[in-house]
C-alpha cells in the first residue's frame, strides 16, 4: 500500500490514475479501483490531497465507466465476451435479463456495492435497451453514496487499508443482503398467498 499511496501523491499521475482506475473497474470487474480509491481518500485524511477534487474525480471515471459499460451492452448485446460461446452463461444472462428488465432502475442504485457483478448491471441495462437517463440517473446516484462510503473509509480508518477494505466488505454484504431480501420476500409473499 505504501507504493500505492506513494505513486498517489504525485498529484496530476494521482489523480490520472484514480480516474482511470474508476473506469475500468466497470469495464473490467477484477481491476483493484476500489482499493485505489481508498489509497486516493487516505491521502486526502493526511492532507496529501483535496477531499472535494479526490471525490468529484473519483465520481467522473465511475460515471464514465458506467456509460462506457452500458454503451458496450447497447452495441454487442449478448455475443460480448465469452456469452456467444457459453450455453450456460447465455442462459444466466437471460434469467439476469429478466430480473433486470422487473427492476431495472432500482437494482442499479444498488449496483456499485456489488463488487464483482456492478459492470454486470451495466451491461444488461443495455443489453435491455434501458433508457440513457434512467441509466445515468440511477447509476451516478449509486455511484455517489459508494464513492461517500469509501471516503468515510478513507477518512474515518485512516492509514488502516485493510480496515478500509474489511468495513467495504462488511457493507457490501449487508447491502447485498438487503438486495436479496427485497426480492426474497415479495416471492414468498406471493407463493404463500397462492398456496391459501
Amino acid at each position: 500500500m505504501d507504493q500505492i499511496l506513494a505513486t498517489l501523491e504525485i498529484p496530476a499521475i494521482g489523480l490520472t490514475i484514480l480516474f482511470v482506475s474508476a473506469v475500468m473497474e466497470y469495464l473490467f470487474p477484477p481491476y483493484p479501483g476500489d482499493t485505489i480509491m481508498v489509497g486516493g481518500f487516505l491521502l486526502a485524511a493526511r492532507g496529501d490531497a483535496s477531499l472535494p477534487l479526490t471525490f468529484l474525480v473519483a465520481l467522473a471515471g465511475s460515471i464514465l465507466g458506467a456509460q462506457l459499460a452500458y454503451g458496450i451492452g447497447v452495441r454487442f448485446g449478448d455475443s460480448y465476451f465469452l456469452l456467444r460461446r457459453s450455453s450456460r452463461a447465455r442462459e444466466r444472462i437471460r434469467r439476469l435479463q429478466e430480473v433486470f428488465g422487473k427492476y431495472g432502475p432500482r437494482l442499479l442504485i444498488f449496483n456499485r456495492f456489488l463488487p464483482g457483478l456492478r459492470g454486470v448491471f451495466l451491461y444488461l441495462s443495455g443489453m435491455n435497451g434501458m433508457k440513457i437517463r434512467e441509466v445515468f440517473l440511477y447509476s451516478t446516484l449509486g455511484n455517489v453514496l459508494w464513492i461517500a462510503l469509501i471516503a468515510y473509509a478513507g477518512l474515518g480508518i485512516g492509514s488502516n487499508l485493510e480496515g478500509s477494505r474489511n468495513l467495504l466488505r462488511e457493507v457490501s454484504v449487508w447491502i447485498l443482503g438487503a438486495v436479496a431480501l427485497s426480492f426474497l420476500l415479495p416471492w414468498v409473499w406471493r407463493k404463500g398467498k397462492r398456496s391459501v
